[in-house]
């Protein structure tokens, strides 16, 4: 469990700090194209990258030829949750360091004027906090499905997956 712990707050630190470059970027009309797809998604591969890289660790470490199921989803399990508490900090972080000046001031030059009030309803605290929630919860659970799947192909191939 120790590989699932430092693949955890190292893959955290590593998701968080791409999540809120991404979010500044994409705030900030930064680059374009694939590169900033890339950003967008490099968080979530770095991710799953983690989480079969626990799992796949916690295989070659067990004596057995086939791993147990439940050691598995621990290792996966405790990477996903410890990457998706860093992950939603840097995605609130994120979320308050919003330029709303700027952004009020692209509204009112795109013509969207009318929008801003409910743009400035939405930059409270609560909101973002709210934001937070509603986006770590299904990263979670996906992260739990790739453990789920990475753990059923581990199982299935033995030890000569590894």
């Amino acid at each position: 469990m120790r590989s699932s712990l430092a693949f955890g707050f190292i893959g955290g630190a590593i998701v968080g700090l791409l999540q809120f470059y991404s979010m500044i970027l994409s705030m900030e009309e930064g680059p374009n194209g694939t590169f900033e797809m890339f950003l967008y998604y490099s968080p979530q591969i770095v991710y799953f990258m983690c989480i079969y890289m626990s799992v796949k660790i916690f295989v070659k470490n067990q004596p057995e030829r086939i791993p147990p199921f439940k050691g598995c989803l621990k290792a996966g399990g405790l990477t996903a949750l410890i990457i998706c508490i860093l992950w939603g900090v840097a995605f609130f972080v994120a979320l308050t360091h919003i330029d709303v000046e700027a952004d009020m001031k692209r509204m009112i030059a795109a013509g969207q004027g009318a929008m801003v009030k409910d743009f400035l309803a939405s930059v409270t605290r609560q909101t973002m906090s709210d934001r937070t929630q509603f986006w770590s919860i299904p990263n979670f659970l996906l992260g739990f499905a790739m453990t789920v799947l990475v753990t059923v192909i581990f199982r299935l191939k033995g030890k000569k997956a590894v």
